[in-house]
């Protein structure tokens, strides 16, 4: 039995998988296994996978596409380790992630069930590279304090404010993820906050404060998809939306100023200001956040 199983789910990521693999082969700890389940790919993710890895993982194929947490789901059911980590096919683990959050994770006692990281963000375009920049130099947001209330952490990831990293900043206890059922296949976006949501149900979540992960420039889907999965998401914990709403956490409204940004990102204004006048501002950096998604449709009619 390994320490730690890797589980990398991979849809058409031909472009990104080998750079995703070759940085768990790279990592300064080396009892691991790695496990790719390949969600119904259209493209050579197989064949680069077979042909250029094939001794040194595992590979599990989805004849149809079933959307990223059953793909992890599938590779957690096929894993071995104590600990689990994540990572998504178009991100890449800093040389010592593995070892630092197992080292974190075997320090602590067992009500933690899982550690996080920092993460940085690899920027391809200018925009994106300015968005960041600006995001770096207006951030008001508390750090993530381990210590506080699990209540703090639930509002911070049902208001769109969530201190965590990525699913690939996570390792988790396997016994953790197995005791609330993996993730939920219904999502296509919030997987990764829904997932914490239960766990801390469980135990406590630890933090490393530094970037252990490299995050991809991949493009995200339409605000369309986003006004979806955040009805879905807040739906599934409306219980706990009103009960943080009775007592002046206007939750909904955090979402909606999100949704506006996303709405103004893709040029569509009408329903921007749909969500605008439904929102409530955290701070002054959110004014910023929207300034900017307007610049950025900008830049992209611009170019077009």
């Amino acid at each position: 039995m390994c320490e730690i199983s890797v589980v990398i789910p991979a849809y058409n990521a031909e472009s990104t998988i080998s750079s995703a693999i070759e940085s768990v082969l790279s990592q300064s700890y080396d009892n691991y296994e790695i496990i790719v389940v390949d969600d119904g790919s259209k493209d050579n993710t197989v064949s680069v996978i077979r042909n250029e890895f094939d001794e040194n993982l595992t590979l599990i194929q989805h004849n149809d596409n079933k959307g990223a947490a059953a793909a992890r789901n599938t590779g957690i059911n096929a894993s071995n380790g104590e600990f689990i980590s994540f990572l998504d096919s178009d991100d890449q683990y800093c040389k010592s992630k593995l070892k630092k959050q197992y080292m974190c994770l075997k320090q602590k006692d067992e009500d933690y069930v899982a550690v996080h990281s920092k993460e940085k963000k690899e920027q391809n375009s200018l925009p994106r590279k300015i968005e960041d920049y600006i995001g770096h130099k207006l951030q008001v947001f508390d750090k993530y304090d381990e210590d506080l209330p699990v209540s703090k952490h639930k509002l911070d990831l049902l208001s769109a404010d969530s201190k965590f990293g990525n699913t690939s900043t996570l390792m988790v206890r396997s016994q953790a993820v197995q005791a609330v059922n993996g993730f939920d296949e219904s999502f296509q976006r919030h997987q990764d906050w829904e997932f914490l949501i239960r766990l801390l149900d469980i135990g406590k979540i630890s933090f490393v404060d530094e970037p252990l992960v490299i995050r991809g420039d991949t493009g995200r889907p339409s605000a369309h998809i986003y006004e979806l999965e955040k009805s879905r998401y807040l739906r599934k914990y409306q219980e706990l939306v009103r009960e943080f709403e009775s007592v002046g956490d206007s939750v909904t409204k955090y979402n909606n100023l999100e949704l506006c940004k996303f709405f103004l990102r893709d040029g569509e204004l009408p329903r921007a200001w749909y969500y605008l006048k439904r929102s409530k501002f955290k701070n002054p950096t959110q004014v910023f956040a929207l300034l900017w998604s307007a610049i950025l449709y900008l830049l992209t009619k611009i170019r077009d």
